[in-house]
């Protein structure tokens, strides 16, 4: 899990970002081992892992208009829908960015394996200065059992300029949201 993050946080070389991920994976197995096993269905709101920030220094998952809310439609497609976004009002967009990229990443982790893959992905590139509004996504999801799928968002912002290609990443940690937006256990 934690390779198949490392493209979209921008505190991959912070290790203890990582250890702190392996401690809240091990918590919720700890926790699954407990509880009931997920019977005809999907357990939502995975506590440990749910809202976990990567990126310490710029937590927005208490900001409502990011919520994000998905659901399994049909098998093996997740439905994810997102409010539209004001970047000036609700992300603080840095003042100097010409452009906001909003990541997304579907992670689906078998556990009785420990297996895990990218199973999809989508990117939107928008200007900081207009609101913008995600389309719905369907995404490719799991169909297996005792898998472990996450959704992990990752906000950036670029300035240069852009139609020439010369862009580069402003690296503001307190202005980079990365975490985990959507859980499920199936």
């Amino acid at each position: 899990i934690r390779e198949d993050i490392a493209y979209v946080n921008p505190c991959k070389k912070d290790i203890t970002v990582m250890f702190r991920l392996t401690g809240a994976l091990n918590k919720f197995m700890s926790w699954k081992a407990k509880n009931f096993p997920v019977v005809n269905g999907i357990l939502t709101e995975l506590p440990f892992i749910s809202d976990f920030q990567f990126n310490t220094q710029c937590d927005l998952s208490n900001i409502p208009a990011l919520k994000v809310s998905a659901a399994i439609n049909e098998p093996g497609l997740l439905s994810v829908t997102q409010p539209s976004i004001d970047p000036k009002q609700i992300l603080a967009a840095h003042r100097f960015s010409n452009q906001v990229i909003w990541k997304l990443i579907l992670i689906v982790g078998n556990l009785d394996t420990g297996k895990t893959e990218i199973s999809d992905t989508a990117t939107f590139n928008f200007p900081p200065d207009k609101i913008f509004q995600p389309p719905v996504l369907s995404m490719q999801t799991s169909k297996g059992a005792n898998e472990l799928v996450i959704l992990v968002r990752a906000i950036q912002y670029t300035r240069g300029a852009v139609d020439l290609g010369r862009t580069e990443m402003i690296t503001d940690l307190t202005k980079l949201p990365c975490s985990i937006v959507w859980a499920y256990c199936s």
